[in-house]
């Protein structure tokens, strides 16, 4: 955070750009080390956890981590949003 903040403050819109897609890939891969194996073993950690699986739980844990994924590659453009420092649009 501290080089977008850094970049941002010295005009460099191009490194800003760069160091928040970089930032989003490693959450990216940080998460899909966690996500992944849990992807693909919902069905049985569910069962693990809860004994009796509700019918959609497996569908509904795919559909958070795709969005988690999601979440996680925005991280970085999000920081690069607030160290424009007009961020008073976001917290009405």
């Amino acid at each position: 955070m501290p080089a977008i903040v850094d970049a941002h403050s010295k005009g460099q819109r191009q490194n800003v750009h760069r160091l928040a897609l970089v930032m989003g890939k490693y959450n990216v891969l940080l998460a899909s080390l966690m996500f992944v194996p849990i992807w693909f073993e919902a069905e049985p950690l569910l069962r693990l956890w809860l004994s009796d699986v509700p019918q959609y739980a497996v569908v509904f844990v795919r559909l958070f981590i795709i969005w988690a994924f999601i979440y996680s590659f925005s991280t970085g453009y999000y920081l690069a949003l607030f160290a424009t420092g007009k961020i008073g649009w976001r917290t009405r």
